[in-house]
């Protein structure tokens, strides 16, 4: 059983966040976002248990449940209910509760907090703030989520005994969203494990996915093409007018041809040399020996495929674990 993610509540039940407002309001798109969801934690918890897809599988005899680690701690309620091994799953990394519900060490002298843009390698100062940021987090955490969870469960279990901390200490293991390669060193416990990049792999044949996509680079010579897709949160259709017209300015003027994750209709005044498409088979793409570059926005996952594929990125990192 996976839960629904934290970011499919917020937009089923608030509507979809623009990104670029927030940005040109001079906001803290991060700070934003974690208001909103945290202020209406409750009220996704008890949908998500009353959602009639949900209520099946209460009748359901799972072997294992498989839980996202962040902002998902609703789905506690499933391993109260079955009493089977369950694993946590984190998509953005190791955070510290998790670590420490793992029994899994983190030095603050050396292991940078996640929400903080320190390297391994910290003067005295960034080591303080690191540290005490590393024993916070865990704390602001207990506050903010399980204590304003833990209510909806109780009531949907019919049961007051119900400890949502004491659900996921019993956690079997956690897969972790990360690679050694791709971050700084820090210790990991056994039944702590990496399994980022598991989901590259090399291209499965461009032309039986979108044949047209495929023509359109096999026409633009050895790296000689570029793709720019900001992920499948952020949509480029939702850019302000002026900052769109720029691009598609900067588009049309370069000397190669462009496949852009655009959704909705193709901007107007757009260059032949620009094929834009709602959807992108992306490693595929990056697999292309047409493709030099990648116009990202520094998710995990397109950074883990850039570097599957060996493909130089310019990076516009917008919100949270992109920075």
């Amino acid at each position: 059983i996976v839960a629904k993610t934290a970011w499919q509540k917020v937009q089923s039940a608030t509507g979809e966040f623009n990104v670029f407002n927030m940005l040109r309001e001079s906001k803290d798109v991060n700070s934003e976002v974690m208001k909103k969801v945290i202020k209406n934690l409750p009220v996704y918890c008890d949908a998500f248990l009353r959602d009639p897809a949900v209520e099946s599988v209460w009748r359901e005899n799972p072997d294992l449940v498989m839980l996202p680690a962040f902002m998902n701690e609703c789905g506690l309620a499933f391993v109260h209910k079955f009493q089977v091994p369950f694993v946590y799953v984190t998509t953005s990394g190791l955070t510290p509760w998790t670590a420490d519900i793992m029994g899994n060490p983190e030095h603050p002298a050396f292991v940078p907090n996640q929400y903080l843009s320190y390297t391994d390698e910290m003067t005295l100062w960034q080591r303080v703030v690191n540290s005490v940021v590393r024993v916070a987090s865990p704390f602001a955490r207990r506050h903010f989520v399980l204590n304003r969870l833990e209510g909806v469960v109780q009531k949907f279990l019919e049961d007051d005994n119900v400890s949502l901390e004491q659900i996921e200490r019993n956690a079997s293991i956690v897969l972790v969203n990360s690679h050694h390669s791709l971050g700084f060193p820090r210790p990991l416990t056994p039944n702590v494990i990496e399994v980022g990049g598991m989901h590259c792999h090399p291209a499965n044949g461009l032309k039986y996915i979108d044949s047209e996509l495929d023509t359109f680079l096999n026409e633009a010579g050895d790296e000689n093409a570029l793709l720019f897709s900001l992920g499948s949160h952020i949509k480029s259709s939702q850019m302000p007018e002026d900052v769109l017209a720029m691009f598609v300015n900067v588009f049309n003027r370069l000397p190669y041809d462009i496949v852009w994750k655009w959704e909705g209709s193709r901007p107007a005044n757009l260059s032949t040399n620009v094929l834009t498409r709602s959807w992108v088979p992306q490693q595929e793409v990056l697999a292309h020996p047409s493709v030099g570059g990648f116009f990202t926005h520094g998710g995990l996952l397109s950074l883990q495929e850039t570097a599957y594929h060996g493909v130089p990125i310019v990076a516009l990192p917008l919100m949270s674990d992109q920075h």
